[in-house]
């Protein structure tokens, strides 16, 4: 993420103008990253994964992420029709 910020803060900087769905393919990115950390942080039985599982995704950044992703996905699609 710091590279990410320090390259876009570049681009700011040197007037190159670059696409705002950038940052969401980031973010997008980031989520199998916290979840792949959190399951090598907590190795256990299935019963253990399942209640893993539910807490990574109902976790609230994931669920603002997403939940953004779902907004902005059909206004975005109408667009591309027209």
């Amino acid at each position: 993420m710091i590279t990410f910020v320090t390259a876009a803060e570049f681009l700011r900087a040197t007037e190159v103008t670059f696409e705002g769905h950038l940052v969401a393919m980031m973010a997008a990115m980031e989520t199998p990253a916290i979840v792949s950390g959190l399951l090598l942080a907590r190795r256990g039985s299935g019963a253990a994964r399942r209640t893993l599982w539910r807490e990574v995704l109902l976790n609230g950044s994931v669920v603002l992420l997403l939940g953004g992703f779902a907004i902005d996905w059909r206004p975005a699609r109408s667009a591309m029709r027209n």
